[in-house]
């Protein structure tokens, strides 16, 4: 007996009917900059002509200004294409945008847009108090249908809130967030008594893939959890470019590669990111594991681009990210004048 598996196929959707443009002001200053169609924008560190934006030292609100069109080639009878044949577009579906923030309990109310109104020349704009957001703001826009359908049809969607088209997630980053998500993601960082040691790694002699961590001296646990203080950003900062290259050498050298321990996989992802070479790549020469002389000499090179490339490669730049903070430490000292 054979037994035949029937698809069922899920109910019609176009994606990426709308696209976006997007402006930034600095409620109370006269700082305001077009990001066009982004979907990732940086904020911290913002260089706007020659000087460097620090959005907390310079607003408390950030008013977030958007505007919508079609796609080219794209309008509303797409959106008519996704409904019953008996369905107004314009009555059934509205554009529907929504923000909030991924590492804090904070969300605005969502915004709702008619469909005739996306090609015309009009702005929707949010409000962000600073206080209470950390890390980043994501905002999602999609076009959903309000309402049940009426009758039985086999693929489109019946559901209210059904969606129809959606875009790309913009991100908008606030904060330093690069460092906690590098430790988050790949590395593991602890308190510990780590005795006249600032750091201290421990397990960098592991066989097999739990990987090493790192540790910092106990009675700096309170200001290391703070994301405000200048000398413990620039510690973590530069002391990273170090934690990296031990953990290359513990890949090259130590570790045996095990492809369902997620974070070790993901710490190759990383690294191989930093020496410029495919993850397939990195993950052979540990598997195979190269005689010693050509070992070291793959070491030499890859440690040469990971001590360069740390620099410029993640989403703060080191020469970028030490002036803004040369400018909020002059900043803080003006104000305590």
């Amino acid at each position: 007996m054979s037994i035949n598996t029937i698809p069922i196929p899920s109910y019609r959707r176009k994606n990426n009917l709308v696209r976006h443009s997007i402006k930034i002001v600095f409620d109370g200053t006269d700082i305001e900059q077009s990001f066009g169609p982004a979907y990732d924008i940086d904020l911290y560190n913002l260089e706007v002509g020659a000087k460097i934006i620090i959005p907390r030292i310079e607003t408390k609100l950030l008013k977030i200004i958007l505007s919508f069109d079609w796609e080219q080639g794209r309008n509303l009878s797409d959106v008519k294409d996704l409904l019953a044949k008996i369905e107004n577009p314009m009555e059934e579906a509205h554009l529907r945008i929504q923000l909030y923030s991924p590492f804090s309990k904070f969300c605005l109310d969502q915004k709702v847009i008619n469909l005739q109104d996306i090609s015309i020349k009009n702005e929707t704009e949010f409000l962000v108090d600073l206080s209470k957001v950390f890390g980043s703001l994501i905002i999602e826009y999609c076009i959903a249908r309000d309402s049940a359908v009426k009758g039985d049809y086999f693929d489109i969607a019946e559901k209210p809130l059904s969606i129809l088209s959606a875009s790309k997630e913009i991100e908008i980053i606030i904060d330093d967030i690069e460092t906690e998500r590098t430790q988050k993601n790949f590395l593991p960082i602890s308190p510990d008594d780590t005795g006249q040691f600032l750091f201290k790694i421990s397990g960098l002699d592991n066989t097999g893939s739990e990987l090493p961590e790192i540790h910092y001296h106990q009675d700096f646990d309170n200001h290391f959890k703070q994301d405000d203080l200048l000398c413990v950003d620039t510690a973590f900062m530069f002391s990273f470019l170090s934690f990296a290259d031990n953990y290359l050498k513990w890949l090259l050298f130590k570790s045996i590669y095990d492809d369902q321990n997620k974070r070790y996989t993901a710490l190759i992802d990383f690294i191989s990111e930093l020496v410029e070479v495919r993850s397939i790549e990195l993950r052979e020469i540990i598997i195979n594991k190269p005689e010693a002389e050509d070992l070291i000499e793959i070491y030499l090179n890859y440690s040469k681009k990971l001590f360069e490339n740390f620099q410029i490669k993640k989403k703060f730049k080191y020469k970028k990210h030490l002036k803004s903070l040369i400018e909020k430490e002059k900043r803080i000292k003006i104000l305590n004048r």
